[in-house]
C-alpha cells in the first residue's frame, strides 16, 4: 500500500475497474466511465489515476472541468478538454462560425438548437479525427456544473464508443441533484453499456489507514474518534488533519502521535478556510476576487476586477501556486481543488458576490475580453440597468445574439426590467431582446417582444429588423399565412429603407410559395431580382433565385430549374452569399437533376448540399431526406434508410412526417408491414414545424395506401389515392408527382372504378400535349394501355422507363407489359417482361412486389421458371450494400468517420450509422477488428 496516494486509500476495486478499462480501451473498444460521490469522496483522485492509467496504455489524454460560473456558455466545458470556446469566435472551423452567423444578428439560418448542433458537430469530428491516430481518453471533471450543450456532446460522443476508441470518463457530485440534461446523461451511459462507480465513505479501518499514511505514525484513539465526524470523507478527512498539524494540535515525535485536538470539529468549508489562515489578509482578498472569476484566471483580468495593480496580483497569484492552492497552465491559473474555489465563493455573501459579478462584467467591458465572457459576469451579477451596462448592450448586442442568444436574453430582461422610463435607448434594448428570443428558438415570445416594442416606441415603426421579425417568426413555426400578414402590412403601410423593402419582397416570395400561390409567388420573386440587382444586395437575390428555380421544378420545366438553380448558384459563390442561402440551390439542383433522369448527378448534388450542411449544422433533416429521396429513387434503399435514421435522431421537430412515410413506404414493398404500421403511427402522432412540409404532404398519403393495397383492401387504397391525385393534378404538385398517375389508374380498375381510372388518363394525356412536364407522354401512355389493355400502347413507354430515374416504377410499368402481353397471348414477350421486373424487385428485396408479380402473371398462365426471388443475407459479408463495402474498405484503410464522409460525401454521422451496421452484421466489436477482418476478406477473395 506505500505507492498507493492517499486519495486513494480504501479505493482497490475502483482503480482496479479504470485500470481494466483501460487496458480495453488500448485493444481498439470504446469505454465509458461515470464516476459518482459527494463532494471530497475521492473522485478528482480517481480521475487522475485515469489519466495516469491511460497514459501507461499509451492512451492520448485530454482533460478538463466544467466551472459553476461557465454553466450558461454552451460548450464552456467540453472546449476544456478539446479546444477553445466557440462561443468566443475561436472555433476549430471557420465556415462554423461564419454561417452561425449567416446574415447578421436578425436572421435565423440556424436557430440555436441548430447551431449548438453545429458546434457539437465539430467536437465530435475533432474526436473522430483523433481516434485516426489511436486510441485516446477524455477526461472531465465536476459534471454537475456542465453546461447542457456539452452534457449532450458526451451523450452523443456515447453512442459512438461501440466503433471509437475512446475511454470517455467523467465525474460528478450525487448532490444536490443535476439538470434535466445531467440526469439524462446519467441514464444513458448506463444503458450504453458504461461503468458506473459510485464512492462510498471510508469505513473505520480505511479512516484510521488514511490517517496514520498522512502522519507517519499510529494515532490515538482520541483523534480517530474525532475523525468519525469527517463521516469517511476523505478529503474532510485530510483538511482536518492537515488543520490540526498546521495548528499546533497535533504533533507527531519520535514516532508518537500527541494531540490537544478540540472536541468538535469545523465544518469542511471552515476547515478548508482555516487552512488558507497562512495567507495574508490582502492576498484571502484577492483569491476571493479570483473564485468569482472562476477557471482560466489571468493576471490582467484579475488586476482589473481587484482593482489592484498587476505586479501585486502576480505576486500573490504566484504565491498562492507555490503553496499548492493554484495552478497555472499557458499564463493562466486555477484553483488546484474546486472545493477551494467553492469554500471562497460561498464564504462570500450573496448580495456581495453578485456586486463583485457586475464590477467584473463592467471591468472586463473595458478590456478585449469576449463579449459571451462580459455577459456572464453581468448575467450573475446584481441586475442594472445603469448607462454603463446599457451602453455594453447597445453596443455588443449583436454580438451577443450570434453567439449566445440564450444568454443574451437573460441579460437583456433585467436590463429592460431595470432601465429608467425615460432612457431614450429602451426601444432598441426590446429589438435586441426579440432578435435574441428568435435567435433561441421562441419565436412566439419574439413576435410578442417585437409587438410590444411597436405599441411602446411608435418610432420603432420604420425600422425593418421590427418587421422582420414580425414576419419571420411566425415562417420558422410553420404558419406561413401569418407571415405573409405582417410583409404586406410592412410593403402597404411602412415606410422602409430601399434594402429593407427588397428583402422583405425577396423573402414574401419564398413564403408564398409555401402558400402553394405559385402566379404571386412568381411576379413577387422577379420584381425582388430586379431590385436586388439594382441595389446589390446578395441576400435579397438569394430568395428570390431560390423561389423561382423551384417554381420551375413545380411546374415540371425540370431544364428551366435546372438553368436556373445553376445560374443562382455561380452567382452566389462569386458574390459570396451566405452558404445557408445556397443549400436550397443545391437541393433544388439536385430535384432538377434526378426529374431529368441523370440520377447520379443528382445524387452528388444532394450529396455536396448535405456534407455542406451537415458539417455546419450537423442535423438537418431536409438534406436527409432529400439525399434518402433519390437513393430511394435509384434503388438502394438500405442507404436510404441509413439517411432516413439520420434524418430522425436526435429527435426533430422538423419533417418527421415524410421521413417516417418514405421509411414505411419501402417496409411495405418488403413485407414489413408490422414497421410499416409503426411508422405511419408515427406519422399521425407527430407535428412537422418546417415551413417546407408542405412539399412533402404526399408521401404520408402514398406510404398508406401502399400499406392498404398491401392488406388486401383497393378500395380504401383508392380512397386515400383520391386525396393524392388531388394535390397531384389540380394543384401546384401536378409536375412533379405525374410519374404517380399509372399506379393510381392500376388501382383503380383494381378497385372495380373504370371511370374514375379513363378520367385521370384523360387528364394526364391532356398535360401531355403541353410536353411538361418531361417524360409525360410516356405516363400518358402507360395509362391508356392499362385502361384499354393494349400491349403496344404500353410498350410506347419503354424507351423511357429504361433510362427512368425511379427504378421502383420502371419495375411496375414491366410488370404491367407482362401482364397485358399475357392476355394478348404473346407468352415468351410476357415473360420476358416479367424476369425484368423481377430482377428489379430482387435486388430491392421488395418481397411484397415479387408476391404481387408472380400471383398475377400465374394466374395468366406465366411462370419465371426456376429464376426464384432471393433476398440478400441479414449477416456476414453478403449482407453488406455497396455502400458498406466501401465504407468498411475505407475504415479499415485508417480513415476517421468524417474523412470517409469526405470521400463518399455522407455525414459523419451517416458513416457513424453505417459502421455500426457493418460491426453487426459482421458480429464484430470495434473497427480494429473490422480492419482486420476486411484484410482477411480480401486475402480469402484472391483467387
Amino acid at each position: 500500500m506505500a505507492d498507493v496516494p492517499v486519495g486513494l486509500v480504501g479505493r482497490t476495486a475502483e482503480t482496479a475497474a479504470v485500470e481494466g478499462l483501460a487496458r480495453e480501451v488500448a485493444t481498439g473498444v470504446g469505454r465509458a466511465l461515470l464516476i459518482e460521490g459527494e463532494p471530497g469522496i475521492g473522485k478528482t483522485a480517481l480521475l487522475s489515476h485515469a489519466e495516469e492509467q491511460a497514459h501507461r496504455f499509451g492512451l492520448r489524454v485530454f482533460s478538463g472541468a466544467a466551472d459553476e460560473i461557465d454553466q450558461r456558455l454552451p460548450f464552456a466545458a467540453i472546449s476544456t478538454c478539446l479546444g477553445a470556446r466557440a462561443t468566443t469566435g475561436e472555433t476549430r472551423d471557420a465556415g462554423v462560425d461564419a454561417l452561425i452567423r449567416g446574415a447578421g444578428w436578425t436572421s435565423t439560418p440556424l436557430g440555436v438548437e441548430a447551431a449548438d448542433a453545429a458546434f457539437s458537430e465539430s467536437f465530435l469530428a475533432q474526436v473522430d479525427q483523433l481516434c485516426a491516430s489511436g486510441p485516446l481518453a477524455l477526461v472531465l471533471d465536476d459534471l454537475q456544473w456542465a453546461d447542457g450543450a456539452s452534457l449532450r456532446v458526451l451523450a452523443e460522443l456515447s453512442r459512438s464508443l461501440g466503433q471509437l476508441p475512446v475511454l470517455l470518463v467523467g465525474a460528478c457530485r450525487t448532490a444536490p441533484p443535476g439538470g434535466p440534461e445531467l440526469d439524462r446523461l446519467r441514464r444513458t451511459l448506463p444503458e450504453r453499456g458504461a461503468t458506473v462507480l459510485t464512492l462510498e465513505p471510508l469505513d473505520e479501518g480505511t479512516v484510521r489507514e488514511l490517517v496514520t499514511r498522512m502522519l507517519g505514525a499510529r494515532p490515538e484513539e482520541d483523534l480517530l474518534r474525532l475523525m468519525k465526524d469527517a463521516g469517511g470523507n476523505p478529503l474532510y478527512v485530510t483538511q482536518l488533519v492537515e488543520t490540526f498539524t498546521a495548528s499546533g494540535a497535533i504533533r507527531v515525535t519520535d514516532g508518537t502521535v500527541e494531540t490537544s485536538v478540540p472536541t468538535t470539529t469545523p465544518s469542511l468549508r471552515a476547515a478548508v478556510l482555516q487552512r488558507l489562515n497562512f495567507l495574508s489578509p490582502e492576498a484571502l482578498s484577492v483569491l476571493r476576487v479570483a473564485s468569482v472569476l472562476g477557471a482560466g484566471i489571468t493576471v490582467e483580468d484579475l488586476a482589473v476586477v481587484a482593482a489592484r495593480p498587476v505586479h501585486d496580483v502576480l505576486g500573490v497569484l504566484m504565491d498562492a501556486r507555490d503553496a499548492g492552492v493554484l495552478n497555472e497552465k499557458g499564463g493562466r491559473f486555477s484553483f488546484r481543488r474546486t472545493v477551494v474555489r467553492q469554500a471562497l465563493y460561498d464564504d462570500l455573501p450573496g448580495p456581495l458576490r453578485a456586486a463583485f459579478h457586475l464590477e467584473a462584467g463592467l471591468a472586463l467591458a473595458e478590456t478585449p475580453a469576449p463579449p459571451e465572457l462580459i455577459a456572464e459576469h453581468l448575467t450573475l451579477g446584481t441586475p442594472s440597468g445603469s448607462p454603463r451596462v446599457i451602453d455594453w448592450l447597445v453596443e455588443n448586442g449583436e454580438q451577443l445574439i450570434v453567439g449566445v442568444p440564450r444568454l443574451a436574453v437573460e441579460l437583456l430582461r433585467p436590463a429592460l426590467d431595470c432601465a429608467d422610463a425615460t432612457e431614450p435607448r429602451r426601444g432598441r434594448l426590446h429589438i435586441l431582446l426579440a432578435a435574441a428570443l428568435l435567435r433561441s428558438g421562441r419565436a412566439a415570445e419574439a413576435e410578442d417582444q417585437a409587438r410590444r416594442a411597436l405599441a411602446h416606441h411608435h418610432d420603432l415603426a420604420s425600422e425593418g429588423t421590427i418587421w422582420w421579425i414580425l414576419a419571420r417568426a411566425p415562417y420558422v413555426t410553420g404558419e406561413p399565412e401569418l407571415a405573409w400578414a405582417e410583409i404586406e402590412h410592412a410593403r402597404t403601410s411602412v415606410v422602409l429603407s430601399e434594402i429593407e423593402t427588397v428583402r422583405l419582397q425577396a423573402f414574401g416570395s419564398v413564403v408564398l410559395l409555401a402558400l402553394g400561390e405559385l402566379d404571386r409567388a412568381e411576379k413577387m420573386a422577379r420584381d425582388a431580382e430586379r431590385d436586388a440587382l439594382g441595389l446589390g444586395d446578395i441576400n435579397a437575390l438569394s430568395d428570390a433565385y431560390q423561389t423561382l428555380a423551384l417554381l420551375h421544378l413545380l411546374r415540371g420545366e425540370t431544364r428551366r430549374g435546372l438553368d436556373r438553380a445553376e445560374r443562382a448558384l455561380r452567382m452566389a459563390r462569386d458574390e459570396n452569399a451566405p452558404v445557408d442561402k445556397q443549400i436550397p440551390l443545391h437541393l433544388i439542383r439536385g430535384y432538377c437533376l434526378l426529374a431529368l433522369a441523370r440520377t447520379q448527378e443528382a445524387d452528388e448534388a444532394m450529396g455536396f448540399s448535405q456534407q455542406v450542411a451537415k458539417q455546419l449544422w450537423d442535423h438537418v433533416p431536409l438534406c436527409d431526406l432529400s439525399r434518402a429521396q433519390v437513393m430511394f429513387a435509384d434503388g438502394r434503399w438500405d442507404d436510404a434508410l441509413v439517411e432516413i435514421q439520420a434524418g430522425l435522431e436526435p429527435s426533430n421537430e422538423s419533417l418527421p412526417k415524410p421521413l417516417h412515410s418514405l421509411a414505411a413506404v419501402i417496409a411495405v414493398h418488403r413485407n414489413d408491414f408490422v414497421t410499416a404500421r409503426t411508422h405511419l403511427g408515427a406519422v399521425e402522432n407527430a407535428t412537422d414545424s418546417a415551413p417546407q412540409k408542405f412539399f412533402f404532404d404526399h408521401l404520408a398519403v402514398w406510404a398508406a395506401c401502399e400499406l392498404e393495397e398491401a392488406e388486401g383492401d383497393a378500395g380504401r387504397a383508392l380512397d386515400r389515392c383520391l386525396a393524392l391525385v388531388g394535390e397531384g393534378f389540380v394543384t401546384v404538385m401536378s409536375s412533379v408527382l405525374a410519374f404517380f398517375a399509372p399506379r393510381v389508374v392500376g388501382l383503380a380498375l383494381n378497385a372495380g372504378n373504370t371511370e374514375f381510372a379513363r378520367e385521370l388518363t384523360v387528364a394526364v394525356e391532356s398535360r401531355a400535349a403541353t410536353g411538361v412536364p418531361d417524360g409525360i407522354s410516356a405516363f400518358a401512355a402507360h395509362c391508356r394501355g392499362l385502361l384499354d389493355n393494349d400491349p403496344d400502347v404500353l410498350l410506347e413507354a419503354s424507351h423511357f422507363y429504361d433510362r427512368f430515374s425511379w427504378v421502383l416504377f420502371r419495375a411496375l410499368y414491366h410488370e404491367d407489359v407482362a401482364a397485358a402481353l399475357a392476355e394478348a397471348g404473346r407468352m415468351p414477350d410476357a415473360r420476358a417482361a416479367l424476369n425484368r421486373a423481377m430482377d428489379v424487385y430482387a435486388g430491392l428485396d421488395a418481397t411484397w412486389d415479387a408476391t404481387r408479380a408472380a400471383s398475377r402473371l400465374r394466374a395468366l398462365g406465366v411462370r419465371r421458371g426456376h429464376r426464384g426471388l432471393r433476398g440478400r443475407p441479414t449477416s456476414g459479408w453478403d449482407s453488406l450494400t455497396d455502400t458498406e463495402v466501401a465504407v468498411a474498405s475505407l475504415v479499415a484503410q485508417g480513415l476517421s468517420n468524417p474523412d470517409v464522409g469526405a470521400r463518399l460525401r455522407i455525414s459523419r454521422r451517416t458513416v457513424q450509422t453505417h459502421v455500426s451496421n457493418i460491426l453487426s452484421k459482421l458480429s464484430l466489436g470495434s473497427r480494429v477488428e473490422l480492419a482486420t477482418e476486411v484484410t482477411s476478406h480480401h486475402l480469402q477473395s484472391q483467387p
